[in-house]
């Protein structure tokens, strides 16, 4: 696993995660958001400074959190995508359970959006008292449905409904907290 810090400022960071540098920029409001391309997926990192808050005024981000949480999720994306997408179209069967106007759309839910939404950090100690930190996340991870090619274009057409969120944690493993969209939730 190769990560180096790479430049520091008051506006971004430039970090190097398996070989991927990603740059995280603040945004106007408190949001650091970076994107990086990883085997066929695009995907958006995003997290407010405030979980890292010290003091009310005063933040610390930890960028090794960072680090570690974008491997994790790196590491994972496979099962995280199909979890995740399987989880949402289960969601939709039973949220249109009884809707005649409903019709399932040919296509799949992509991850876009990866939110770091809270952290735990913990040292512990091995049996040989040497040190080592545990990190938890817990993160939602946005999807957008992309409608299969119908024959008529090239490209897929994005689906032009909102997007459904699945809550992941790696507290005991990789658990799938919940589904929801702006809607419904589960």
């Amino acid at each position: 696993m190769s990560s180096a810090y790479i430049e520091i400022s008051c506006n971004f960071m430039k970090i190097a995660v398996r070989n991927n540098e990603l740059v995280f920029r603040k945004g106007k409001t408190e949001n650091w958001i970076a994107s990086m391309s990883y085997l066929d997926y695009s995907l958006n990192f995003i997290f407010n400074e405030s979980i890292f808050k010290k003091s009310e005024s005063d933040f610390l981000i930890d960028w090794k959190l960072v680090e570690k949480f974008i491997n994790h999720f790196i590491s994972n994306l496979e099962s995280i995508q199909f979890i995740g997408s399987t989880s949402i179209q289960e969601f939709q069967k039973n949220v249109h359970l009884n809707d005649s106007d409903y019709r399932k759309e040919i296509g799949n839910f992509e991850i876009d959006e990866i939110e770091l939404i809270d952290f735990r950090k913990r040292v512990d100690y091995d049996q040989n008292n040497n040190e080592f930190k545990l990190y938890n996340f817990k993160y939602n991870v946005t999807f957008f449905f992309e409608r299969a090619n119908n024959g008529y274009s090239e490209s897929a057409d994005a689906f032009p409904e909102y997007p459904y969120i699945a809550q992941f944690s790696n507290h005991n493993s990789l658990t799938l907290m919940g589904v929801f969209n702006d809607i419904w939730s589960s």
